[in-house]
């Protein structure tokens, strides 16, 4: 189904192919795969070490590219959003494969090759399931692609200068977005470009 980080990467993907900067201001990680020279993300999280997050310092902070996001994260999996990921593998075995590999693909090809003698978390990626588990994780943590982001056309009429309260109120409702609903008129206080 669609989510709301869904719809953020949809109005951000939008918003940038129109030449425009966006700053996506949340603490969800998936996020970091959209960002790029016009998408950076403000960390909502106080304690976090770099709150914002930009294509130029994103290495830097993250200790990857914005284009390998997706794929360490998808090894990992999400608890919260009932993703999976490959059984076993954690953050610091997801990192160092695609520190050293950039990529999944060149992962599997090199052990596959000889060319590299896995260690025992990475063998974890050739466990039963583990190659499908990814690969269905990396599809449901995808906010580039999707149901979503077929929908170009339809977000468009929510996308001008002036924004309309109206068309934005009936699109939380059309996706059931019903926390940011019930605080609306607060929030929108703080954006003046309403009408």
């Amino acid at each position: 189904g669609c989510e709301a980080d869904d719809i953020i990467a949809l109005v951000a993907q939008l918003y940038r192919n129109l030449k425009q900067d966006v700053v996506i201001m949340s603490s969800d990680k998936d996020f970091y795969q959209l960002v790029d020279e016009r998408i950076s993300i403000f960390s909502t999280t106080s304690n976090a070490k770099h709150r914002h997050i930009t294509h130029l310092n994103m290495v830097e902070c993250k200790g990857l590219r914005p284009d390998q996001w997706l794929e360490f994260r998808a090894m990992m999996g999400d608890a919260s959003d009932n993703i999976p990921g490959v059984y076993g593998v954690g953050e610091g075995t997801a990192l160092k494969i695609m520190q050293k590999f950039g990529n999944v693909e060149a992962f599997y090809q090199a052990v596959n090759a000889g060319e590299h003698k896995p260690n025992q978390w990475e063998k974890k990626m050739f466990a039963e399931g583990a190659r499908e588990s990814f690969d269905r994780s990396k599809k449901m943590m995808n906010l580039t692609a999707g149901e979503v982001a077929a929908d170009l056309r339809k977000a468009k009429q929510y996308v001008n200068d002036t924004p309309d309260k109206e068309k934005v109120l009936d699109l939380f409702i059309e996706y059931e977005l019903f926390s940011i609903i019930d605080t609306f008129e607060i929030w929108l206080g703080a954006f003046p470009a309403f009408k």
